[in-house]
């Protein structure tokens, strides 16, 4: 009801994009979609989760999308679900607070990855330093 429409009227006026259109999405309480926002980027964390399924080289996917051949890819996916779980900091989103300690990082594993966001680490140690402060997938 959103993607396809915005793919046909960009061809249809003769736009033509080469890159990552994100398509920041609501379902209403009704169940009917609704657009919040376009970004020409991966949006963040939901990107996370995505790329690690993704086991085909993302840089040949890039390549192929900048020459105008990505219709020449197949891309592979783990068959697995993946799950980004978001830790926020104390008052996200109004007032995030910073400065709070971390003192517990979940261990990487094979399955597993941390992606810092808004951490800052000083004397050895890290601290909240913004709202969305860790994602791990």
């Amino acid at each position: 009801e959103i993607i396809d429409p915005t793919i046909a009227g960009m061809a249809k006026d003769g736009i033509v994009f080469t890159g990552f259109l994100y398509a920041g999405l609501m379902i209403d309480d009704k169940g009917n979609p609704k657009t919040l926002e376009f970004n020409c980027r991966m949006g963040d964390p939901e990107t996370q989760p995505i790329m690690a399924r993704l086991k085909t080289d993302l840089l040949s996917v890039m390549e192929h999308a900048v020459n105008g051949t990505l219709d020449a890819v197949e891309l592979e996916w783990d068959r697995r679900t993946a799950v980004g779980v978001v830790m926020a900091a104390a008052g996200y989103p109004d007032a995030p607070v910073k400065g709070d300690p971390i003192d517990a990082i979940p261990a990487e594993t094979h399955d597993a990855v941390v992606f810092h966001a808004g951490t800052t680490q000083a004397d050895g140690k890290l601290y909240t330093n913004g709202g969305r402060v860790l994602c791990v997938v």
